[in-house]
Order: structure tokens, then sequence, then C-alpha cells
């Protein structure tokens, strides 16, 4: 499944993958994306997509297509760093600190690089995540909301109620989460052009936290996907654990806000993405996960 866009200019934006995600680059133009391999445990591997040439009768269609009720699925790839817990198959094909896409399990910068994106959308979630000693017997997250008026966001915010016995098993602990997720498009490296999400929790919370003070620096009034960053993952230490995490910093080679076109393709982006979220059709997929959301870090915080 796959979500596209038509830029400016009558130009067709259209995106292949297994994944449904936006394709666009800098300038709105289609961006070629090579074939790469899935490094998940069963190796299955990503379909090559490419450049699709549309033919000019089609360029001014009109009527129903058929792909209309595509847009009410949302689920872009998420950013994952490489830790040192992640199990041999991700350790054999890249270092810790690495950046990668999941559930493809794609490069997308390789620890202490530089990468260049526009963040597009933002909405917090709240999770209850499963204990990490039961990853094998029921799903990683086993209760979520994007609704602020819901009970769970209380349990996330006071430290008192992050954890609490889990049903069925009270020998092991549930873990309450806030998550900061932000939808961004990838400027440039091995995955320029994609759609992806940041999601901040638990021991990388404060670095979502400071993120948001970043964007609130800004001119007031300035949309957030008109504005672009940089990021790269660090190494982080605290009360003898160690993990990495994701810092995000102005831009350094590139300006700090997109062109007038850049910002067209963009307001598009975020309006479906508005429109996606409104309905309950975004949503963050954690079902690879065990280890990022549950034993990073001692940390308490969220």
């Amino acid at each position: 499944m796959a979500l596209g866009l038509v830029a400016p200019m009558g130009q067709c934006v259209v995106t292949l993958t297994a994944q449904p995600f936006y394709a666009v680059g800098a300038s709105g133009r289609c961006l070629e994306r090579r074939e790469k391999k899935d490094m998940s445990e069963n190796q299955v591997s990503v379909p090559a997509t490419s450049e699709v040439i549309v033919p000019d009768y089609l360029n001014n269609f009109e009527g129903a297509t058929g792909v209309e009720s595509l847009t009410e699925f949302v689920k872009p790839p998420r950013m994952k760093i490489v830790q040192k817990q992640a199990g041999d198959a991700l350790l054999e094909n890249y270092s810790v600190g690495d950046v990668i896409l999941t559930p493809a399990n794609t490069l997308m910068v390789s620890k202490d690089e530089p990468v260049s994106f526009a963040p597009i959308f933002f909405f917090p979630e709240w999770c209850t995540w499963a204990p990490y000693e039961l990853k094998d017997t029921m799903d990683a997250i086993l209760e979520r909301t994007v609704d602020p008026n819901n009970p769970l966001v209380r349990k996330c915010r006071n430290p008192k109620l992050r954890e609490e016995p889990c049903p069925g098993n009270e020998k092991y602990m549930v873990r309450h989460c806030e998550h900061l997720n932000y939808v961004v498009l990838v400027l440039d490296g091995p995955a320029a052009g994609t759609t992806a999400v940041m999601s901040f929790f638990r021991a990388q919370h404060q670095d979502g936290t400071n993120f948001a003070q970043l964007i609130k620096m800004r001119k007031s009034g300035i949309p957030l996907y008109a504005m672009q960053f940089e990021l790269k993952s660090y190494n982080k230490q605290y009360g003898g654990n160690s993990w990495w995490g994701l810092r995000v910093q102005n831009p350094q080679g590139m300006a700090p806000f997109a062109t007038a076109e850049e910002f067209d393709v963009r307001k598009s982006m975020f309006e479906e993405l508005s429109k996606a979220h409104e309905s309950g059709a975004v949503s963050v997929d954690f079902s690879d996960d065990t280890v990022e959301g549950t034993a990073t870090s001692t940390s308490s915080k969220f």
C-alpha cells in the first residue's frame, strides 16, 4: 500500500512500496528508490522502486481513480537507532548507533553522520508497553491512544502511575509511556525523499522535548512544515547505562526554511496527514520493537 501526492505544476508523485509513505523530493519531483535488503529475521527482500513516468494523457485525467480510499491508511516507516541489545540480524549488517527505517530495516544514516529533514506533522501518543520478559507471548503495545482526555495520559505523566502489574501475570510490570511523534520528510542521504516517523519516548523523551523547544525558537507564526533541521545519533550515558539517542539541531548545510515550491508540496502533505490523523488513520508501527521501548535505560522519564 502506498500514499502519493500531486505536486505543483501537475507533476505526479508515485510511490510503490511495501509500506505507505510519501516519496517526494525537495523540488517536488518523483524520486528514485533503490532496492535494499531487508535485515529482519526472515530476510524478506524489499521490492525495488523507481521513478515512474506518467504518460501525457493521464496528467489531466478526471474521474474516479480507484485509489481514493488508500489515503485513509497512513503508517510511515519509523526511525530506529541500532542499540547494542539489537538482534544478530541487525548487528551483522549495521553498527551500533546507525539509524535505520523499520520495518524494512534499511539504512537512513550512519552513526555520527548528520542528515537533513523537514518536520511535516506532530502528534503525541500514549502507550502501554508489555513487559519485556513477555515479549514472546503478547504484543509489544497493549493499549494506545491519541486522545489527550484518555485516563492513560495521566498514568504516562505521573511517575507514581507509570508502572503497573501486568494483567494476567502480575509478576511483571507494564509501562505507560508518552510518545512525541514527528512525521518528517528526509531531505538527503540514502533515504532522501522518504517520509518517516521519529518517535521519542522513555529514555529518548527528553530529546523529543529538546526538539520541540528548538521549533519554538523559530519565529512565531511560521508553519512547522516550512522548517528544516538536521539530526544525528549520539551516545548517552546515565547511571551506568549506555544507549544511543537522536539529537536535532539547526541545519549546517542548507537553509533553515523551505523554498516557496517546497513549501507548497509540504503544505499538501501536512493537510493530508492532518486529515488522516483526525480520522484515526495515522499509526506508528512498533510491532518489531521490544528493546527500545523497555530495556534501553532504567530512566523513569516518561
